[in-house]
């Protein structure tokens, strides 16, 4: 990579930490923190659950002590949202492992690269009496969830996405690569998708300010 371009990418770089700082921050009161108990990844587990509930995803039976989770959770980031002491949101993110699939990967036979640059960032959930009121409790969990990325040293970011998300996501801003066709997987028809964070930024600032 030129000079030219490394000053490039150290700007935006820069310009995105700053918009997902805001972002996280215009959801207050409501604040972001990465679960460091088994207590507060049990409730990251447990609004993902009553998500899937609510959509007819799934039963209680499928889920008999409440909780959805899965292998890779073991060594997920568990960011959670939180009003007060009341957990209200959450999202996962999966960091690479040397001969590990990510769930992406996993689910849809892929291989992403660069192989050992990615994180899988999904399960995003926002309880459902915040999620009818205010959008920004997403968009800073967006937020949060990009800065965790980045402190964790990476840039480059994928997952799954449904039809109805794919375009939400657009119109938030994001460039979104489908990656192969869509197939049903966590309860609903979902592509896999790279997500271009830092090729979004001037969409992103664009829409959201700096």
């Amino acid at each position: 990579m030129s000079e030219a371009k490394i000053n490039t990418q150290a700007t935006d770089l820069q310009a995105l930490d700053a918009l997902a700082t805001m972002m996280a921050e215009k959801a207050a009161p409501i604040r972001f923190s990465v679960a460091q108990t088994r207590e507060e990844r049990e409730a990251a587990y447990r609004l993902r659950y009553e998500a899937l509930i609510e959509r007819g995803a799934a039963t209680p039976q499928d889920f008999p002590d409440g909780l959805e989770h899965d292998i890779h959770d073991e060594r997920a980031l568990q960011v959670i949202g939180w009003d007060g002491d009341a957990p209200m949101a959450t999202g996962r993110i999966v960091l690479p492992v040397p001969e590990l699939p990510l769930p992406t990967e996993e689910a849809f036979g892929l291989s992403i690269a660069p192989r050992g640059q990615v994180v899988d960032i999904g399960r995003y959930t926002v309880a459902h009496d915040y999620a009818q009121k205010e959008n920004r409790y997403f968009v800073g969990m967006l937020g949060y969830c990009w800065l965790e990325t980045r402190r964790h040293g990476y840039l480059h970011v994928c997952g799954t996405a449904s039809a109805g998300m794919l375009r939400h996501y657009r119109r938030l801003g994001f460039i979104v690569t489908e990656l192969a066709p869509p197939h049903v997987y966590y309860g609903e028809e979902r592509f896999p998708c790279w997500y271009d964070v830092v090729g979004s930024v001037a969409a992103l600032i664009g829409k959201w300010g700096g």
